[in-house]
């Protein structure tokens, strides 16, 4: 009966035309005769990462179908024009960090995942690196329990932004001056009054986000992903990370994963920190600086440590 029923679609297509095969499970799919196909929108390729699914390049008909050429004569589907996600560069870390006794890091787009497959992240935020103890940091000038002769690595992440008295948000912000803040790394020679050892982050509306390299005076502007990232949040986080004789800052991106921005190695092999503290360099009258949450990690140079909110 299922043969006889083929035979009847097949009949029934010949005489009808190829849209009738839908009807008797065939895979042609129909097209809207009532459509030129003129209206056609470009899609441009992509190439697929460790996250997204990529694309070959086609074309879109206002009435919904695909098609491979500009001009509309060679059909495709969505499935065709696919590229499938690449795998995840995977490194496993057989350490315990808050609640994980063991986690999977990609290189490649640097998240953390329970599988070495990528099908379960761990949210940056659970990552609490349990191998060291913060010290808090208040706002403004500050001298860390210890930091009177220190010479070991370390991580400093702090929330740099700035508010009114009000609290109002960035939509009032002045249209014209600056606000820059100093966040300087006292080394003995610093205090001494020379060899400053320090980098700047500055904004305003015109320039956006910018920061000033550690003994460099002229302020840079950032990619606009980053001066996007701190209108919307009000401020954006920082992390500086000193390892060894080099000293490197880094900005954070939307996933809270470090961008390294400036790096600099001119620490002394045996040279201690004397104080980490913030200096405001310029203003615009009722603004001022907020590094809030601000923390150090004494003994560890990898970015990858993590703080609480």
């Amino acid at each position: 009966m299922k043969k006889f029923k083929s035979i009847l679609c097949i009949a029934g297509a010949l005489a009808i035309g190829a849209p009738a095969l839908i009807g008797c499970g065939g895979k042609i799919e129909p097209v809207d005769p009532a459509c030129p196909h003129t209206q056609l929108q470009k899609v441009d390729g992509r190439d697929a990462n460790c996250l997204e699914e990529g694309n070959y390049t086609y074309y879109k008909c206002e009435c919904g179908e695909l098609f491979s050429d500009k001009n509309g004569t060679k059909p495709t589907t969505a499935q065709d024009v696919t590229i499938d996600k690449t795998r995840h560069d995977m490194h496993y870390y057989d350490e315990a960090v808050a609640s994980y006794n063991g986690y999977y890091f990609c290189n490649t787009c640097g998240r953390y995942y329970q599988d070495d497959k990528g099908d379960v992240q761990i949210p940056y935020d659970e990552l609490l690196d349990s191998s060291v103890t913060p010290v808090a940091l208040p706002n403004g000038w500050t001298d860390p329990a210890g930091a009177s002769a220190e010479t070991r690595n370390f991580t400093i992440r702090f929330f740099m932004g700035w508010s009114n008295s009000t609290s109002t948000d960035y939509s009032a912000f002045p249209e014209v001056g600056t606000v820059w803040v100093n966040v300087n790394l006292n080394r003995k020679i610093t205090l001494s009054g020379s060899g400053w050892y320090n980098f700047g982050i500055a904004y305003d509306k015109a320039n956006g986000l910018r920061y000033k390299n550690f003994e460099a005076g002229d302020l840079t502007k950032v990619t606009p992903e980053f001066t996007k990232l701190f209108e919307e949040k009000g401020g954006i986080w920082v992390r500086i990370v000193r390892d060894g004789t080099n000293c490197a800052f880094y900005f954070e991106d939307k996933y809270g994963i470090p961008i390294l921005i400036s790096k600099n190695g001119n620490f002394g092999a045996d040279e201690a920190l004397y104080r980490f503290a913030f200096g405001q360099a310029e203003t615009i009258i009722g603004w001022s600086q907020s590094p809030a949450n601000a923390e150090i990690c004494w003994g560890i140079a990898n970015p990858r440590c993590v703080f609480g909110n």
